[in-house]
């Protein structure tokens, strides 16, 4: 089959989405710790930011998944990997995370 520049492209679309889960969940992580100095016995806040903790925890993992996938798409290596990455790209930054499952699903042949 040709090879075409599918998976290289859902691969460093899957590296960037993973790359900007990364950075939101250290950015809201730090921006609930300056808030905290603010606001340090506010029920609201404690609720409000339990829920951005949630938010940014289980970010990281389909961040750091999205990663391995892009790493799996580049070398045309491990399709059930890269589509993984790929899905998980979507719940890490999803605008990004949906172009890459799209190639990576179209680009299956590609793999070995």
């Amino acid at each position: 089959m040709q090879k075409t520049s599918k998976p290289t492209t859902a691969g460093i679309l899957n590296i960037i989405a993973g790359g900007l889960g990364i950075l939101s969940a250290i950015s809201i992580m730090l921006g609930l710790g300056v808030l905290g100095w603010f606001e340090p016995f506010n029920r609201e806040f404690i609720l409000f930011g339990f829920v951005l903790t949630l938010v940014a925890v289980l970010t990281l993992p389909f961040a750091l998944l999205a990663l391995v996938g892009g790493a799996f798409d580049l070398q045309r290596k491990h399709w059930g990997w890269a589509l993984a990455g790929s899905v998980a790209a979507v719940l890490a930054f999803w605008p990004l995370g949906i172009a890459s499952t799209v190639l990576t699903s179209q680009s299956r042949g590609e793999f070995e």
